[in-house]
């Protein structure tokens, strides 16, 4: 049915070779520019939206959620990380400030920054790809894994645009979880000045920030500039009850003090050429303390940022579009360890990543079918990225580096309906989209997705997506040295003896991409009957496999050999040759505690890194939100909710599945956020209610069941509507998180006592209280 939609030419290419879709499409941008092309309407001038390359596709298969700069303003968060925290579907252990690392938050972030990343559905900050303005990146911390959205000012956030649906037939690598866009701008003429100080009503935190903004705009372009500064003081674990019988010095929340620089230029020059440059610039510096078996250590990172981007689009014939762009981005750590008592650092480390992108996108209408144009997107990119590890103690220096080189492709193909402007009944529209991408380390991969849109009723959406997604490894994981090799005498099963074996710790410079399958059912209902009310329900199913795992996390070290039908061949290597046995002997990490003749080695434990795991998750996102206008004025009350159904980990394809849904550090099965906002001509008051369900907390905290948390958020903003005079563009916020001070459920932390509260889903802010003044000039 769909091969006979299709003009002759691609009809019969297609039942020939069964192209992939990256294929297709070039076979019809081929006929569209040798003049074959049956369309002549010009795709509207829209920039894409997240998801998708094509222009105007507004009207999306996969589940798409836009917060504008409004509802981000009005939600009372003061920074980036904390508003992408409120988001229902976003899972905060791993890399989170709020979790203090591996100390309060589940996850494998590994976060010797205290930064936050992104983590959608709860697969880690690595499986969700975040974008600035649609561009990539340079992740931070020391593994070079996630980006840290403490580094990005709020202030200049004009919206955030949020997939969550596998898509690496778009983007490539990490999308995963899902893909957040956060696009940076103001559209504004004039200058805005504004000022914003907060603090906790409980212990010593306050933050004080200053943003500056100028613009101006000319016939043919604009320019942006825009400035803040961030103080934040740092959460002692004294200031709370409930951490108050932890080994002090403790940090909970760090200080940290940021500068961010953001600026950007367009020029509309003659001939339908569009010029383009960005850029941001941010230094963060902070530190923390822990206290652990009596000694306190303090870490200090230090962190430069940059992101710059410039490119050209040029309008081509029959409303097409070609996109040239050029992008960099890096990030610098330097890591200080200094013991307490002391000015010598234990540690001085110095962490880079950079990632450098050439891109080429065209875009237009390829074909008019009987329902509408079948739109296009085709493009292709290089890309280079690099890690470099510094040790200035140890002195080791690890650099590796790849090469990306991608194609892709795009189609939306409207099927059946009427070809009217603006029609909605009885649509069928199917979108394609392939992605092949060549890594310089381990290969090709190739992703496809296609998705449905049916709309049998003006009111009525239905939807959905199928598509495969990928996370290439991490560069700091390919390291072929290890870092550690022991041998340990172990029990042994097979003989009810001893058996001495190598342990053997480090990265692996074979491994392969992790990947995931997706697919996505939906539905959106805007009833005409019930004007200003629009709610959508989506299903989700990902099954995630070759995940790259640790072998030790999952192991008693002491009784390895008792877990060989689990771990497999790959893992224990039974009667290794002595050439194996004396090349991991000769790393610089081997240490023989116990003395024992390499002769005698009956076995290896292979504990470096390997892609070993299954995660299978499922679950349901509701949405719902009714804007009417009332006597009081106009009241918009709405709903977003994440119910997980299944969480399951599967250590490897012996092992038995195991559900961590509803346990601590990981994720909890409902988490809502409810508002009500009411607007009467300058006068916003707006509350918020945050719930995360209870759980259990079963023998990793040995505790029983963990109670619910619910927090009340509120603000208050007032725009002085006065033409001239002082006050004349002046706006005033009040905000309030955690407007209760309700603390955090009690869960026992096993690893640092004391501190007592699980940061994955939770934090120990409490009640904060910060005022905002802004002025336009």
């Amino acid at each position: 049915m769909i091969l006979h939609l299709l003009p002759p030419a691609l009809r019969m290419h297609l039942r020939r070779s069964r192209p992939t879709a990256v294929a297709a499409l070039a076979l019809g941008s081929l006929a569209f520019f040798s003049g074959n092309a049956l369309a002549t309407n010009a795709v509207p001038d829209l920039v894409p939206v997240t998801g998708s390359h094509i222009r105007g596709a507004t009207d999306t298969a996969f589940p798409l959620t836009i917060y504008t700069r409004e509802e981000i303003a009005t939600s009372g968060a003061t920074t980036l990380q904390q508003f992408i925290q409120t988001i229902p579907q976003n899972f905060n252990g791993g890399a989170s400030e709020n979790a203090m690392g591996e100390v309060t938050g589940g996850g494998n972030a590994n976060d010797q920054v205290v930064g936050t990343g992104v983590n959608l559905r709860g697969l880690g900050n690595d499986a969700t790809l975040v974008l600035v303005n649609g561009h990539r990146l340079a992740p931070g911390n020391v593994l070079g894994n996630f980006v840290d959205l403490s580094l990005i000012p709020l202030y200049a956030v004009d919206r955030i645009e949020v997939v969550t649906d596998g898509a690496s037939a778009i983007y490539g690598s990490d999308a995963v979880g899902g893909v957040v866009n956060i696009i940076l701008g103001r559209n504004l003429d004039g200058a805005e000045t504004r000022v914003r100080y907060g603090t906790a009503s409980d212990g010593s935190p306050r933050d004080r920030e200053v943003g500056q903004t100028l613009g101006h705009s000319w016939d043919t372009g604009s320019g942006l500039l825009i400035y803040e500064y961030s103080d934040r003081t740092s959460l002692g674990a004294g200031s709370r009850p409930y951490t108050r019988s932890a080994a002090m010095p403790f940090t909970l929340l760090p200080e940290a003090v940021r500068q961010s620089v953001y600026g950007s230029v367009d020029e509309n020059a003659t001939g339908g050429l569009d010029l383009f440059a960005q850029g941001m610039y941010s230094h963060k510096s902070t530190y923390y303390d822990v206290t652990s078996f009596g000694s306190t250590l303090r870490t200090e990172p230090t962190i430069d940022a940059y992101y710059a981007s410039a490119g050209a689009r040029l309008d081509l014939p029959r409303g097409a579009q070609l996109e040239l762009t050029g992008n960099y981005s890096a990030n610098d750590t330097r890591l200080d360890t200094v013991p307490a008592g002391t000015a010598i650092p234990s540690t001085d480390e110095r962490f880079q990543s950079s990632i450098l992108s050439l891109d080429a996108q065209l875009n237009g209408i390829a074909y008019s079918l009987p329902a509408g144009d079948v739109r296009f997107a085709l493009g292709a990119q290089f890309r280079e990225e690099k890690y470099d590890s510094r040790d200035y103690l140890a002195l080791t220096d690890f650099n590796p580096g790849r090469h990306i080189t991608a194609v892709f492709a795009e189609l939306r193909v409207p099927l059946v309906g009427p070809r009217s402007a603006g029609a909605t009944l009885n649509r069928l529209e199917l979108t394609l989209a392939d992605r092949q991408e060549d890594y310089s380390e381990f290969g090709s991969t190739n992703n496809p997705q296609v998705g449905l849109i049916l709309r049998p009723v003006p009111a009525l959406k239905l939807r959905g997506t199928y598509g495969t997604s990928f996370q290439a490894p991490l560069l700091s994981d390919l390291n072929p040295v290890p870092f550690e090799v022991v041998p340990v005498p172990e029990p042994d099963p097979r003989t009810a003896g001893v058996t001495n074996t190598l342990l053997v710790f480090g990265g692996n410079p074979d491994l392969q991409p992790e990947k995931a399958r997706t697919w996505t059912a939906g539905l959106d209902f805007t009833p005409s009957s019930l004007p200003g009310f629009h709610g959508s329900a989506t299903y989700y199913e990902i099954r995630f496999t070759g995940v790259i795992t640790n072998p030790q996390v999952n192991v008693d070290l002491s009784n390895v050999l008792a877990q060989e039908a689990v771990l497999g061949p790959t893992i224990i290597e039974r009667n290794p040759s002595p050439a194996t046995v004396q090349q991991f002997a000769a790393s610089p990490g081997f240490a023989n505690y116990f003395g024992i003749n390499l002769a005698s080695i009956g076995a290896i434990f292979d504990s470096r890194l390997h892609n070993l795991s299954i995660e299978r998750t499922s679950g349901l996102d509701l949405d719902g939100a009714w804007d009417t206008p009332t006597r009081l004025g106009n009241v918009e009350l709405g709903l977003r909710a994440t119910y997980i159904f299944r969480f399951d980990t599967q250590f490897t394809s012996n092992a038995p599945a195991a559900s961590i849904l509803n346990t601590a550090y990981n994720p909890v099965g409902l988490r809502m956020r409810a508002r009500a906002v009411i607007r009467h001509g300058g006068l916003a008051l707006a509350s918020f209610v945050n719930y995360t369900n209870s759980y259990e907390g079963g023998s990793a905290v040995g505790v029983g069941h963990i109670a619910s948390w619910t927090t009340l958020d509120a603000t208050a903003t007032y725009m002085f509507d006065f033409g001239r005079g002082p006050l004349a563009d002046t706006s005033v916020e009040l905000a309030v998180t955690n407007l209760m001070n309700r603390s955090p459920p009690y869960v026992p932390n096993l690893v640092y006592p004391g501190i007592n509260f699980d940061g994955a889903n939770a934090n120990a802010l409490g009640r904060f209280v910060s005022v905002q003044l802004a002025k336009r000039w």
